[in-house]
């Protein structure tokens, strides 16, 4: 994961080119969700802000490529539509808007899963200055540091 040169935004904010997977996407999603609800600086705050919607985007995509494959690989009816088997919480009751499908192939669609998931994309993004959350009343994990290190600079 090689940083690329660093751009300069109408704002004068640093925007940094860098080469993430959706698995790293993934991953960062929640750090930053958690981020976004700690005392962080007014800057650190806009740039986490700005990580945030840019990866969110990414991941919207490659949900979207998600379902396209479980709807290619779902077992199909008369009419050439796959079969939905609704989602039920844990009292067997059925859950708004969550589907899955009876799957032909589950193994072909785990391995076109899995290359998806690895691809690297590139994603402009300003980078957080580690020392803006070194305050007292931010207490990153060793879990968090992982998810958040592409998206740090030092």
């Amino acid at each position: 994961m090689a940083k690329q040169p660093v751009k300069m935004t109408k704002n004068t904010m640093k925007v940094s080119d860098i080469s993430l997977t959706h698995i790293q996407i993934r991953d960062a999603l929640p750090a930053l969700k958690w981020l976004q609800n700690q005392p962080v600086g007014a800057r650190a705050g806009l740039i986490v802000a700005r990580q945030g919607r840019a990866l969110a985007d990414h991941a919207r995509d490659a949900e979207e490529v998600r379902v396209s494959l479980l709807r290619k690989y779902a077992v199909k009816d008369d009419n050439g539509e796959p079969i939905e088997i609704p989602k039920l919480d844990e009292n067997g009751n059925p859950i708004a808007n969550r589907t899955d499908y009876k799957l032909e192939n589950q193994e072909a669609l785990n391995e076109e899963w899995t290359e998806v998931m690895l691809q690297a994309i590139e994603v402009s993004v300003p980078l957080i200055p580690l020392e803006s959350l070194d305050k007292p009343d931010v207490v990153l994990t060793p879990v968090h540091m992982m998810a958040l290190e592409p998206l740090l600079s030092e």
